[in-house]
């Protein structure tokens, strides 16, 4: 009988013998079945591939690519040239799709992106050019035909339908995970159509076929606004009306952001997408379907202009790459799908639920997410929005939508969901109208004058108080103490500013002083100038500098230090008495780190080192009571959830020795402050400016600016934690 035919296939490697093979297989009777049947039976994976045919698929790829070219000079018989020119033309696309798809697949999420323009060039001109050829047109139609016998209007549609097909009109469009897409017209109407195809060793494999079979039966709705008109469907492929547009992930990979480092939440984009993508949810929802493979990659965006007007959901069902029935590499994709997908093959509304969350963490974080957890830059920015989208991607479906109102969600799940969402992004993007605080350390001195994170808590404040509806999230209670601390930064700096002119002699009074002065007949400052010491002299003596220098320093490290990392935290919600002990220091430390401070200026100079110390003492507290908290409800919810990364415990440990240093800082301080009242030691300017540069180098350059993001961010996801882990724990107790 001579050599099989994979064998044969095996030997096109792009030598010189590969004329001599193509005779061989010219030759062979029943050629068409038998090459049908080593296409069919073509291994999947790299490994088994070189077991059947001798070779590796990149090797054999080359090979048939240039054995197409040339088999019709080599094979005498037109028909037989024909059909084997067809065979190695589809061949070469199958190995193409595969090697491109194993490619993708040992790739993260962020590199993906990329891998469409790595494909070889050749294959790349190769199925541009395709299915031009008449001959690759005849076998692709025997192939791909549904060569059942009739006898069901299913069959009997589909028959119809691909009768209709116009072949000479077919161009290569797109690859799936299990498939390629091809773009024509039908002949009757001329319409536009895709024919999704199955590459074809997946043909083989039932489930595979037998979903696709299925596919127009089971997701063809009438009037169906957000998925595509299903024509017909066989076990081999599905005819679909055309939709123009990009899917997401192309539309997000062209639109990638240059500066990765400087990546901000794209409010306008996460808002759009999400709330098409759940508008098109609730309609297959009320059609008792759901999606189960929602990917960035099956979301085709309907644009107006630069904005996203609606979306179309494709390529619905589970996707048996991912549900193990193919047993093959996952692929970065994978990361979308629910895990109960994955794991049983079967799921509800709420594995698109998770899916949509982890869509729009993939678009907070465009720069890098690899998923399957919140991204930290949404924590960091958006902490409400974080809250929400977390509470939707746990892994376990039933630790899902935990904050969410139960009575309202009812039967119009997405429709409460969407309405939810449009309110946190909505409430989101009036804040974002005020320019978040600048990180960097000097810029960020400037903004502390500008006040912008109270008048972003004015903006959310306001927005929340115009929806009665709407759960509270402490707006309020927020705005007013950042108000608070922001008051207290004036307070200092004018304190600093105005004694600072007294010093010079210049002992002009702003005009409420003077006024008050004239009423109470007192000189200078009314009620505080009575305060002072009576050894304190107004003037520039050593004490009274170090006094201002100190004053200033503690009021931008005071301020900067609750509005960068506090202002937006709250643990109103969570119980037990460390969570209200650390709502008190987090509140207490809005105007308390610079009050103390302000005594020594206003009172005795010679008071700054205990002043300073008791001001170290009340950030202590609050740093340890925050991370008690913080640490004990991501230990507890590390154990119930699965939406908590590991590097959370990471950062929340670095926070942990803030305390630690503080209260060293604090202790060492009292010493101090003892050592000189005493007179053991003196260099009150050596300690004074150490303390400043304390003060400026490490609690304001580093903890408050380059470390705030992720400090902020580690806390919010903390105390999200602990607000589902109360709400997981209220549920059990009612059931």
């Amino acid at each position: 009988m001579g050599d099989s035919v994979p064998t044969l296939i095996g030997r096109l490697n792009g030598s010189a013998s590969d004329n001599a093979t193509l005779v061989q297989l010219g030759a062979r009777t029943h050629l068409f079945a038998q090459l049908e049947r080593a296409l069919r039976q073509t291994a999947l994976d790299p490994a088994s591939f070189h077991s059947l045919f001798g070779i590796s698929r990149p090797a054999l790829l080359a090979g048939l690519t240039s054995a197409y070219a040339e088999v019709g000079e080599v094979v005498p018989t037109w028909r037989q040239s024909g059909l084997l020119r067809g065979f190695i033309g589809l061949f070469a696309l199958t190995l193409g799709l595969l090697e491109e798809i194993d490619k993708v697949n040992s790739l993260t999420s962020s590199d993906s992106d990329h891998i469409d323009r790595q494909v070889t060039r050749d294959v790349r001109v190769l199925r541009g050019t395709l299915f031009q050829d008449e001959a690759v047109r005849t076998v692709f139609e025997r192939l791909y035909r549904w060569s059942s016998p009739g006898g069901s209007a299913r069959r009997d549609l589909a028959e119809s339908q691909w009768n209709d097909l116009d072949l000479e009109s077919l161009t290569f469009y797109r690859r799936g995970t299990t498939s390629f897409l091809l773009r024509g017209r039908t002949r009757l109407l001329n319409d536009s159509v895709v024919v999704k195809c199955l590459i074809y060793p997946y043909t083989a494999i039932a489930p595979v076929s037998e979903e696709c079979e299925n596919y127009q039966a089971k997701y063809h709705f009438d009037q169906a606004r957000f998925v595509p008109r299903l024509r017909a469907s066989s076990p081999k492929w599905v005819i679909m009306d055309f939709v123009p547009g990009p899917t997401l992930r192309e539309y997000v990979t062209e639109h990638r952001p240059q500066n990765p480092e400087s990546v901000t939440v794209d409010l306008q984009l996460v808002r759009e997408v999400s709330v098409a993508i759940l508008t098109a949810l609730d309609e297959l929802d009320r059609n008792g379907l759901q999606h189960l493979d929602l990917t960035p990659s099956n979301i085709i965006l309907g644009l107006e202009g630069d904005h996203v007007d609606q979306v179309t959901l494709i390529d619905m069902g589970k996707n048996h790459l991912y549900s193990r029935s193919v047993g093959l590499l996952e692929g970065p994709e994978s990361i979308f799908v629910a895990p109960e997908i994955k794991r049983d093959g079967a799921g509800n509304f709420l594995a698109d639920i998770y899916s949509l969350g982890l869509v729009v963490c993939w678009l907070a974080d465009r720069a890098g997410f690899s998923g399957p957890v919140v991204p930290d830059v949404l924590y960091q920015q958006l902490p409400p929005l974080a809250r929400f989208i977390d509470d939707m991607v746990d892994r376990d479906p039933r630790k899902r939508l935990l904050l969410a109102d139960q009575e309202e969600i009812g039967s119009s799940r997405f429709r409460y969901i969407k309405q939810a969402l449009i309110e946190e992004i909505d409430i989101l993007e009036k804040a974002d109208r005020v320019k978040p605080a600048d990180e960097r350390w000097l810029l960020a001195i400037v903004d502390l004058y500008r006040s912008r994170q109270p008048f972003r808590q004015y903006q959310i404040w306001h927005e929340e108080r115009r929806r009665p509806n709407r759960h509270s999230r402490y707006a309020g209670w927020l705005l007013a103490w950042s108000a608070v601390c922001a008051a207290n930064w004036y307070l200092v700096t004018a304190v600093v500013f105005i004694w600072t002119l007294r010093y010079w002699g210049v002992d002009s009074l702003p005009p409420a002083a003077d006024v008050a002065g004239r009423l109470t007949g007192d000189k200078g400052f009314p009620v505080v100038d009575g305060l002072r010491a009576a050894d304190y002299q107004l003037g520039f003596s050593s004490e009274n500098v170090q006094t201002l220098v100190l004053a200033l320093s503690f009021g931008l490290v005071a301020t900067k230090y609750y509005q960068s990392i506090y202002a937006n935290l709250t643990t109103r919600s969570l119980p037990g008495i460390k969570s209200a002990l650390c709502e008190f220091f987090m509140r207490f430390n809005s105007c308390w780190v610079g009050g103390p401070i302000l005594v020594a200026v206003l009172v005795n100079p010679a008071w700054w080192p205990w002043c300073a110390a008791i001001g170290y003492f009340g950030v202590a507290l609050n740093d340890l009571f925050s991370h008690l908290v913080a640490t004990g409800a991501i230990r507890r919810g590390s154990s119930e959830f699965s939406s908590i990364p590991a590097h959370t415990r990471h950062i929340l440990r670095s926070h942990g020795e803030w305390w630690r240093t503080m209260t060293m800082y604090s202790l060492l301080l009292f010493l101090v402050a003892y050592c000189l009242s005493r007179g053991i030691i003196g260099d009150w300017w050596v300690y004074a400016a150490g303390i400043a540069l304390v003060n400026v180098l490490k609690l304001y350059m580093s903890n408050t600016c380059r470390l705030a993001p992720l400090t902020r961010g580690a806390l919010a996801r903390s105390f999200a934690a602990g607000e589902r882990l109360e709400a997981l724990h209220s549920r059990d107790r009612r059931t």
